[in-house]
């Protein structure tokens, strides 16, 4: 994909470079006519020339200004799109050589220490998978693929449909590239929330039909009247044009605070409202076979025109955030009045239609957030679920947040069993609970994960592995462990589709009270019947699988040269044959003489 990102930027930065040039000359045409059309005037005046062809002459060049700024603009939006979809294939790029732990968006606002496995698993937050994967740009759609990292609850048939999905766009990467831009024009802000409670309530701006008609009667009589004065000067229709203005402007100045009150959210997001017409067009401009994108498509073609109104309506009430356009738009036509009956209009007609656009266009960001780990990892597959079972084995499976040239992949089978893993420092232990954890999220989420292959039971996942002390608590490491620990226990008695990730467990504490407690630990989680990875140093806790069938051994080992140490990060079956603490300590120097065993 690497060649594929470098290209899209290169025919982008060339793209760019055709737009420059036209933007000056159309830039320097606005320039010239603007100051033409004065100076044609005051020619004319001087020369004594009449009024008509002077005003003639002025009118071309006002049609070459307006011209000249119509196309301008149209290179500016091309030009705009070119730095957008520059942006997006360098995100890609950033994602391949492993700066994309700078991307700003961390999805900080959804971390939670007490999750049962995102802080663990490294799944928001800084250096996590959401900051990795992240494509979405909505409110909704940031909203929408959190939950599908902590909190997804499809079942089998769902997950199938969504991994459907996302296989056909992963294979789509110019088209989703342009969506990706159409949406990164629409805010996150959490106003959308309000909006879409706003959008729901069907209250009428006016209790009777009668009151807003007769206003719009009074506004075109207004405005008639004054067209009539300003050409026949006649003095009555003077006074009368003043008066009837005076009374709109009475009408407005009782109003226009209710008016305010009832559009101010969609006033807030207007420029995001308005941001969704093109992000439905460019949804649609290609045929999808998918059924869930057929859905997605299906959708958005009946709500094309519902969005579209509102657009309209967000674009008229965006018209007033400039005081004197605002003071002659409600002078001449109550805009603000105008625009909350518009507003309320729509709502009585369509408010369920907005909501289920704002999903459909969050579902389909996390799709092209998820068609991301297939872009840049180096092997990749969508997984078999598998309900009802405790059996999971996967082929080369790696963490998809390490280096493609430096992720080592492991294949391992678990067959309704409990794995405990030994080894020495920085074996590769952890990153072994990591890694399965982190791709078990992504198959409940319908996701490709990084593997040649893997079955995975639909279970849910328990972690404990960051373990975090809290001092003005009085909670200590250890502590705060036990209560981790004893969440996997109590959800593990009450779910048996259980899977837990335990790292160095009790390390807090004592050798002595650290076998008890692991060895208790162990005998409820096997009696209780779930799976899961348990990483250990110590090499007694291994001992017993003699007295738990259920329970397998499997290591991480490394390999001494002389001064060097080496690993190779392959887990094994077996007990681990090696330490490495002692070396370690003759390495920084802190002991001389290693006992190597």
């Amino acid at each position: 994909m690497k060649h594929t990102y470098t290209k899209e930027i290169a025919i982008c930065k060339e793209d760019l470079v055709a737009c420059n040039r036209p933007i000056i000359l159309l830039g320097t045409l606005k320039v010239l006519t603007f100051f033409a059309i004065p100076i044609t005037y005051f020619i004319g005046y001087s020369q004594g020339i009449t009024l008509l062809p002077t005003t003639l002459i002025a009118l071309v060049w006002l049609i070459l200004f307006l011209y000249g700024s119509k196309k301008q603009e149209q290179y500016k939006i091309r030009e705009r799109k070119n730095k957008g979809l520059i942006a997006i294939h360098e995100a890609n790029l950033q994602r391949l050589d492993g700066s994309w732990n700078q991307f700003i968006d961390t999805g900080a606002e959804f971390v939670d220490y007490e999750h049962p496995y995102a802080m663990d698993l490294d799944i928001v937050g800084d250096s996590s998978l959401f900051q990795y994967c992240n494509s979405t740009h909505s409110y909704f759609g940031r909203k929408q693929l959190a939950h599908d990292l902590l909190d997804a609850n499809y079942d089998k048939d769902a997950i199938k449909l969504r991994q459907q999905a996302i296989a056909e766009i992963s294979d789509m990467y110019q088209y989703t590239s342009t969506v990706e831009y159409a949406c990164s024009s629409i805010q996150n802000s959490k106003v959308f929330r309000q909006l879409t409670n706003q959008l729901q309530q069907q209250e009428p701006f006016f209790k009777k039909k009668k009151t807003y008609s007769l206003l719009r009667i009074l506004c075109v009589t207004t405005i008639i009247v004054c067209l009539i004065a300003a050409f026949t000067e006649i003095n009555y229709l003077i006074l009368l044009s003043a008066l009837l203005l005076t009374l709109q402007l009475g009408i407005w100045f009782v109003l226009h605070k209710k008016a305010e009150s009832y559009v101010h959210v969609v006033k807030e997001v207007s420029n995001s409202i308005e941001a969704y017409v093109p992000v439905i067009d460019a949804i649609l401009g290609t045929s999808v076979k998918s059924k869930n994108l057929q859905n997605i498509h299906t959708q958005f073609i009946k709500s094309k025109e519902i969005v579209s109104k509102l657009a309209n309506i967000a674009s008229n009430i965006n018209q007033t955030q400039n005081a004197l356009a605002s003071f002659i738009l409600n002078l001449f036509w109550l805009w603000d009045i105008k625009n909350a009956h518009d507003l309320a209009k729509w709502k009585q007609l369509n408010s369920k239609q907005m909501a289920l656009c704002f999903d459909a266009v969050a579902t389909y960001e996390t799709y092209v957030s998820f068609a991301n780990i297939k872009r840049n990892v180096d092997h990749a597959c969508l997984p078999t679920i598998e309900i009802n079972s405790k059996k999971m084995h996967a082929t080369q499976i790696g963490h998809p947040l390490i280096l493609n040239k430096k992720r080592v992949s492991n294949d391992f089978h678990l067959d309704d069993e409990i794995m405990i893993i030994s080894g020495s420092n920085m074996s590769g232990k952890t990153t072994f609970l990591r890694t399965v954890g982190i791709n078990m999220v992504l198959a409940k989420a319908g996701s490709y994960v990084v593997a040649d292959h893997m079955n995975c039971p639909l279970v849910q996942i328990l972690t404990s592995m960051r373990i975090r002390d809290d001092l003005n608590a009085g909670v200590s490491t250890f502590y705060a462990e036990l209560q981790r620990i004893k969440m996997i226990i109590d959800a593990s008695s009450k779910e048996a589709n259980t899977c837990f990730f335990i790292d160095e467990i009790f390390k807090g504490t004592n050798s002595v009270d650290r076998l008890y407690g692991a060895k208790a630990v162990l005998k409820q989680l096997n009696q209780d019947g779930v799976i899961g990875f348990i990483s250990t140093h110590d090499l007694e806790v291994c001992s017993y699988e003699k007295h738990y069938p259920r329970i397998i051994n499997y290591s991480f080992n490394e390999t001494y040269t002389k001064d060097t140490m080496s690993f190779d990060y392959t887990i094994k079956p077996g007990i681990s044959k090696s330490t490495n603490a002692q070396f370690l300590l003759k390495k920084v120097g802190i002991v001389k003489e290693p006992v190597m065993t």
